[in-house]
Formats: C-alpha cells, structure tokens, sequence
C-alpha cells in the first residue's frame, strides 16, 4: 500500500516480546523512552515509514497527487496506515494546488486501487484562487479520496477567504467540478 523503503522495521514477535521484557524489567522506573520502546515492540505493526513521501501518476504519467507524513504505520490486520502529520498536495492543470494537512491521519485502500483518508485534528484545506485569492477551509475532521479528487466533512467548518469568513456544519469539495459546497447551518461575514 505504502510506496518507500525509509526505516522499515519488521517486528519479529516471539524475539521482541522477550527484548520488550528485559528493557521493561532494566528500565529505572520513570523512564519515559524505555517504556514507549517497549510499547512500540509489542504493537500489531507490520512496519512503519518515518518520512513518507509517496507520489501518485495518471495512467499518462501526470502527476496527479502527493502524500507526505512524518510517519506512517501500517496494520496488517485491515491494511490500513496511520499517519503523523499527513499532507496532501491536489495537482491542477493551470491551477495552483490544493493543499490538505493535519495532525493525524488513516490510510484505508478503498478498492480498485484507491484509496480513502481520514484527517483528523487541525485538519486545512487551503488554495489560491486566480481571481479570489487566498482560500483556507479549516475542521477537525474530514474524509478524502485521493483519486477521485473529492473530500467531504460533516463537523463544524470555516471558510476563510481574503473578503469573507463562512462558518457551516458540513462540507464537500468536488475538484473535477470546481465545487466547494458548504452544508448546514452557514452563516458568514463579508467584507466588500
């Protein structure tokens, strides 16, 4: 699912769970560092990325979009990623791109090659628009799917743009239409 070979590390089981006993049982107690390797040892990871970046082509060779964490660990139980600090990047012909970020993440294979992320915390979708400006979108989760280029969010919402600040309870963006629609409850102000 994850396409980079940054330090990966293959957690072999029955080796580890003693190593994770003997720090734990060495450890001064206290010590914070000791005790989260040994957390980490026992973890149902398969393996994790620190630096992720993973870039996504069309069939024609465009780029299409970009996928950078801090970190990312994979489950193989569901084959799903958590990331630290996920960053998206939409790649637009004659456009500037659209940038998602966050503070953590979950990368689920949708089917057919796709996939769906889940933002969570600090999440901002932001742009620059040819004639509005700047454009940010902030909330504190939404759903993406990459390929298909579409994002939606049913919490809380602001919109903030160079003249005005919207705020809505929900939200979906359609980059392949050019639609950004906010959902409920919208109230706004605007400065002309």
């Amino acid at each position: 699912m994850l396409t980079s070979a940054l330090n990966i590390c293959l957690p072999v089981r029955r080796n580890l769970s003693l190593l994770a006993l003997a720090i734990a049982g060495c450890a001064p107690a206290g010590n914070d560092e000791a005790s989260a390797l040994a957390a980490n040892l026992r973890a149902p990871y398969d393996y994790y990325i620190n630096g992720m970046q993973s870039t996504r082509f069309d069939a024609g060779g465009v780029r299409l979009y970009a996928l950078n964490a801090s970190r990312a660990t994979h489950f193989p139980s569901d084959d799903h990623a958590e990331l630290s600090n996920p960053d998206l990047l939409w790649y637009q012909v004659d456009q500037e791109p659209w940038g998602l970020t966050a503070n953590s993440g979950t990368l689920h294979i949708a089917g057919d090659n796709t996939h769906e992320l889940l933002l969570r915390d600090n999440v901002e979708l932001q742009t620059t628009l040819a004639k509005t400006g700047r454009v940010l979108l902030e909330t504190v989760s939404m759903t993406v799917l990459p390929e298909a280029r579409q994002a939606n969010s049913d919490a809380a919402v602001t919109l903030t743009t160079v003249d005005s600040r919207l705020r809505s309870i929900g939200m979906q963006l359609n980059l392949p239409d050019n639609h950004l629609t906010l959902l409920n409850q919208v109230r706004g102000t605007h400065a002309p």
